[in-house]
């Protein structure tokens, strides 16, 4: 089954370099290679710096969009089996491909598979599949390591990533393409979503693995979230499934080991969920609370919080163990001092990605590699 990559293509010259080097170690499936360079007319555009045949590139001087330039691409490949692919991933061992064929053999109504996406920074998870709470979506698995055991497998999802992800040119039709009154954002999960109608599945692979820079144009995008947001949210809310509480379920059994814990904790909120309802519905059937403290992060989603600077230091000597409740959990990297203090083993953290862990092991973060 011949596969052609799509790429679409804006600027970080250096990064296409990176992708295309690493792609074209794949020789058993990848048969073409289309680089969509949006507006090549500037300084640049890209200079393709390999004489593999496989590789060709198309030049449109005017900026077309991540999704216009998909829908180009598709259009002008010559294969059913098609993979979607960012111009800042880079596979680091090859093989990877064929993980992808195969599990679109396997099964007749998987619609989409999307690798395993690991940050180009840290070394730790960046995408594995996305879920969704009652008003936004998450990142399930978010910053937990490579090897992290729920992450070694395929796994079924409704929504995806598409910075490295395969379809058939069929179904990519049938459902219409990638959207292109969405602009910047979403058109991922937009058209993953859109597969429901058509009784297809999304996987993530757990032996397929990219790094994924991201956002590493020089396009500024921001401005245009909120808009592309409301549009995709509109036109998606009635396919959406909230399943924020299988995997809080699915972590916190696995981090009591199946059974629940005959002490009562004390809640720390650090984090901006606003929906305590989904966490309390889950949690109740798990832990004990007693609300203690509660201090909004100056952002969502940061990557650090001093715990010394943000808590009473009466709490670091409060008898029963602390559930800390944060956005991201390597927020709490660094905290030793605070750790030190507190000593209790039985802390835990649980983050608005429902990741599960001891604050030991949050608090000894480290990057991988």
């Amino acid at each position: 089954m011949p596969v052609t990559a799509i790429i679409p293509y804006h600027s970080g010259q250096n990064y296409l370099d990176f992708c295309l080097a690493s792609l074209l170690q794949e020789k058993e499936y990848l048969d073409e290679v289309i680089v969509i360079s949006n507006h090549s007319s500037r300084r640049h555009a890209p200079l393709l710096i390999t004489n593999d045949p496989r590789v060709r590139c198309i030049h449109v001087q005017e900026d077309m969009g991540y999704s216009r330039a998909i829908n180009l691409g598709v259009e002008r490949a010559k294969n059913r089996l098609l993979l979607l692919c960012d111009a800042d991933v880079f596979f680091p061992s090859p093989g990877w491909l064929a993980c992808h064929v195969a599990a679109h053999r396997k099964r007749d109504a998987v619609g989409i598979t999307s690798s395993k996406l690991i940050d180009y920074q840290c070394g730790r998870l960046a995408d594995f599949g996305i879920g969704r709470t009652a008003r936004n979506h998450f990142h399930p698995f978010l910053d937990c390591p490579t090897d992290y055991p729920p992450t070694q497998s395929c796994r079924q999802v409704q929504m995806a990533c598409s910075a490295v992800m395969m379809i058939s040119k069929p179904l990519f039709q049938a459902v219409g393409g990638v959207k292109e009154g969405l602009i910047h954002f979403y058109q991922d999960v937009d058209l993953g979503l859109r597969l429901k109608d058509h009784g297809r599945e999304i996987w993530v692979l757990g032996d397929a693995i990219a790094y994924h820079r991201c956002a590493s144009t020089s396009i500024a995008r921001a401005s245009f979230q909120i808009d592309d947001r409301a549009q995709y949210t509109a036109d998606n809310v009635h396919r959406m499934s909230v399943d924020f509480p299988d995997y809080l379920t699915e972590n916190l059994s696995r981090h009591f080991g199946g059974r629940r814990p005959s002490l009562t904790y004390g809640l720390v909120d650090l984090s901006t969920v606003n929906t305590w309802d989904e966490f309390a519905t889950t949690l109740d059937k798990w832990v004990q609370l007693v609300p203690l403290h509660r201090k909004l992060p100056f952002s969502r989603d940061c990557d650090s919080l001093f715990l010394m600077d943000m808590l009473p230091s009466k709490l670091h000597q409060h008898a029963q163990p602390l559930l800390f409740l944060v956005d991201r959990h390597l927020c709490l990297r660094g905290n030793m001092v605070w750790h030190n203090l507190r000593n209790n083993s039985n802390d835990f953290y649980i983050d608005r990605h429902a990741n599960v862990g001891d604050m030991e092991q949050a608090v000894r973060w480290r990057a991988e590699g």
